[in-house]
């Protein structure tokens, strides 16, 4: 299925059937995760004689599953992850399609970090809502303890200056793993030093295919409708072509 999708700076022809998943899996087995996070844990419900198990003699599979969004695998989040405010995720993400820039950042080592600086920001201007941040080397299974990667306040300020209102990166968060509670790059994205934009969010822990180009793409982003700050998430990348004019 093909759809038009007009930008302020010109008209694109998005195919449908050519979507691309950047989100992890998850699963009891492989899943990325950080911030000593709890593994995943999908099991049987169990009651009585009853196991929700196909494979253990029941005529239906009905399992519980334990996960914690900030930890486990792809998760999109809002303002309320910062401060003390009653704004659930479904609330912030108010509409699912944007378009999108896919950029690849290198990584710079300060004092022992590994930061993404603002030299790794290339853009100039932009029509795009979101902003999808590709690293160039991956990050992988469980990133708790290891001082990830993380961007600098002078990229977030370039991040300000192009108006994104949808950060999506490959990384377990926007700002140092252990910065002293501080989360001074989640602050300065969500303006929250004057008024905290409810309709912002961020992706964290997203995975964009090695072979998908950097450049312009119609980005969609499902949730759950969780009552809370933050929500498991699949995210998917249309690649967009120019209609002439």
């Amino acid at each position: 299925m093909n759809i038009i999708v007009k930008a302020s700076d010109a008209e694109y022809k998005v195919d449908l059937d050519k979507g691309i998943n950047i989100s992890s899996i998850l699963s009891n087995y492989n899943t990325i995760k950080a911030f000593y996070a709890p593994d995943v844990l999908i099991e049987p419900f169990c009651q009585g004689d009853f196991i929700g198990d196909i494979k253990q003699g029941s005529s239906v599979n009905f399992k519980n599953v334990r996960l914690n969004p900030h930890g486990n695998g792809t998760h999109t989040e809002c303002v309320a992850h910062i401060i003390d405010i009653d704004w659930p995720i479904y609330k912030a993400l108010n509409k699912n399609h944007f378009v999108a820039d896919l950029i690849t950042v290198e990584i710079t080592n300060i004092n022992g970090d590994n930061v993404v600086t603002k030299e790794a920001f290339r853009i100039n201007e932009t029509s795009a809502e979101a902003l999808i941040i590709r690293l160039d080397e991956k990050v992988s299974g469980d990133l708790s303890g290891t001082n990830p990667p993380y961007l600098s306040i002078e990229f977030i300020e370039k991040v300000l200056a192009l108006n994104y209102q949808h950060l999506i990166l490959e990384l377990p968060s926007i700002d140092k793993e252990q910065d002293g509670g501080k989360v001074a790059g989640h602050h300065l994205f969500f303006e929250t030093s004057s008024k905290p934009n409810l309709h912002k969010t961020i992706t964290e822990l997203v995975d964009v295919p090695s072979n998908v180009a950097d450049g312009k793409y119609l980005l969609e982003i499902q949730i759950i409708n969780l009552d809370m700050d933050a929500s498991p998430s699949r995210l998917i990348l249309y690649p967009m072509q120019a209609i002439a004019s």
